[in-house]
């Protein structure tokens, strides 16, 4: 049963996560970082609100094509809520209710519709250790659904600097991730296709594929609409580079040496972009 009711038809243009409290971790439980990917509506064009809860607190309140987060929790089991609506009690009836595994790490819960659920979650671990150099890491996560057809495997291609149209990640089924390490450039004409053929499934545009970085591209709708896809950017931690200012002197009479400063340029928060959907399922 789609949920039709609690959608509008107006597009919106821009919307900004709901930051909310998390459940603090108990003092010395083992923790991990976790973002929010949701890519959780039945069509590309109707973006849905909701409210993530875990163990019965707020986690986050987030929209279709956002990702949000990095979060700090326990590593292992827990119970995962997730309402519609910007931030909503965690408390009656919810449009999922299922028990995670959190990894050890950093790690992705997307959240994604697929044919017989209103809602699903999937957890991803997010491999954020540095690239080769000159390379990024692409990762490709399936929250669509083709309707007709017997598989929902798909491929994204792309034309590679300097390249022809190839497929850059193959056979990822839906609610499952696909990964490949790339030379560092825009790769254009990006396509989710069905797997082992060109046959259309969405379009992705050009891909800007950045040294030490991990870019994730989603799929997502098509259960009752079309479909979609958007992409968002994590840095891999172990690129950081620091920056080192150099101690300087004066003269040994009246000696003062300034300390040396490094500053540790911080993973930021996935940033999603917008949707594009060019295909009805």
């Amino acid at each position: 049963m789609k949920l039709r009711s609690l959608l509008t038809t107006v597009m919106v243009v821009a919307v900004v996560a709901v930051p909310v409290a998390a459940a603090t971790p108990a003092s010395g439980a083992i923790t991990s970082q976790v973002r929010v990917a949701d890519a959780a509506t039945y069509s590309s064009t109707y973006p849905q609100d909701h409210t993530v809860c875990l163990d019965g607190a707020a986690l986050t309140s987030t929209s279709t094509t956002q990702t949000t987060g990095p979060f700090t929790v326990a590593t292992g089991s827990h119970l995962l809520t997730v309402f519609s609506g910007l931030a909503q009690p965690c408390s009656g009836s919810p449009n999922l209710s299922e028990t995670i595994t959190v990894p050890a790490g950093a790690s992705t819960i997307m959240l994604w519709n697929n044919r017989t659920e209103p809602i699903s979650a999937a957890v991803f671990s997010d491999n954020l250790t540095c690239p080769a150099t000159g390379q990024g890491r692409l990762v490709v996560r399936n929250a669509g659904y083709v309707y007709n057809v017997s598989s929902q495997l798909i491929d994204l291609r792309a034309t590679p600097p300097g390249g022809t149209d190839t497929a850059l990640v193959s056979n990822v089924d839906a609610g499952a991730q696909g990964t490949a390490s790339l030379t560092a450039g825009s790769y254009t004409g990006a396509t989710a296709t069905r797997a082992g053929t060109t046959t259309l499934v969405a379009t992705a545009g050009t891909l800007t594929v950045t040294a030490g970085q991990q870019l994730a591209v989603y799929v997502y709708g098509g259960t009752d609409g079309t479909i979609g896809t958007f992409t968002s950017t994590m840095p891999a931690t172990a690129c950081s580079t620091p920056t080192t200012t150099p101690a300087t002197t004066t003269p040994a009479t009246n000696t003062t040496v300034a300390a040396t400063s490094t500053t540790i340029v911080a993973a930021s928060p996935a940033q999603p972009v917008a949707a594009q959907a060019t295909y009805t399922g």
